[in-house]
């Protein structure tokens, strides 16, 4: 893992101005890529409870749910304007949605207390992100799911990490059985882990 940039402008209000407009929200995406949706879908489930943590305009939510019926979906975003757009721009019927930033420390929930969570395109914003892949994991029943940018896949000014599938498998082997993939013509990671 190398650091790409020194100075992070993740802030809520930088987000909150991306998540403003639908156009705008709707713009900030990577589940374009059928392989992606594909390889994620795969590890989810009919009938569990999924938690997509910092799940933007939750396209990844509507895609998945495309392909794999019966699941309950739970969404967080540390942007006010993304549960904003949550709430009436989005096609999944979300269960419980709530404004959380993981780099602020834990969610309020129970360990355990979700089947699957899934954290795509967060990891490369935060300072800390061994801490968040150990909330996740606190969070997760039986599956972690994340995906980063490949290796100086740097799409934005908002990226401070370059992550390789080794860091992708180091930060989640301590919870389980890892597999990594490439999605996107190789510029993402994604890596699941099945806790045992």
């Amino acid at each position: 893992m190398i650091r790409v940039r020194q100075i992070n402008i993740n802030t809520q209000e930088n987000w909150d101005k991306i998540y403003g407009t639908p156009e705008s929200a709707r713009k900030w995406t990577q589940w374009g890529a059928e392989d992606l949706v594909q390889i994620v879908s795969s590890a989810i489930l009919p009938g569990e409870t999924v938690l997509d943590v910092a799940t933007g305009a939750g396209i990844g939510p509507e895609r998945i749910d495309r392909q794999t019926k019966d699941v309950t979906w739970w969404g967080t975003d540390a942007s006010i304007a993304a549960i904003r757009f949550l709430r009436y721009h989005n096609a999944v019927n979300w269960r419980m949605l709530l404004q959380w930033d993981i780099a602020e420390g834990p969610l309020p929930l129970l360990n355990g207390c979700v089947d699957v969570v899934m954290c795509t395109e967060l990891l490369e914003h935060l300072e800390n992100p061994s801490a968040a892949v150990a909330e996740l994991a606190r969070l997760a029943w039986r599956a972690i799911i994340v995906t980063v940018p490949r290796e100086n896949v740097v799409d934005t000014e908002y990226h401070i990490w370059s992550f390789t599938e080794g860091d992708v498998e180091r930060f989640l082997r301590p919870y389980g059985a890892v597999k990594t993939s490439l999605a996107r013509s190789r510029r993402q990671i994604v890596g699941i882990c099945l806790k045992g």
